[in-house]
């Protein structure tokens, strides 16, 4: 039996995921306030699993966002 035959797991195309309902979900769960969330989960280039690390050692969500924030897109002359 492979991982993609096995009963216990539903098959991805049944299972649809909301990816951004759950990345909010884990944000404010771990601290961060609803507003600050929205922001986070609005922009996929956020690192949640690194944002949720620095909360856990101490860092604000705020500082934690500013520390990890992407960098501006450069925009083309």
């Amino acid at each position: 039996m492979t991982l993609h035959d096995s009963p216990s797991l539903p098959n991805r195309a049944e299972a649809p995921v909301d990816v951004r309902s759950w990345r909010r979900r884990e944000l404010i769960e771990g601290g961060f306030p609803a507003p600050l969330a929205d922001v986070v989960v609005a922009d996929p280039r956020f690192d949640l699993h690194a944002l949720l690390q620095l909360v856990d050692r101490g860092c604000s969500p705020e500082l934690a966002v500013r520390i990890l924030a992407p960098m501006p897109r450069e925009v083309a002359p």
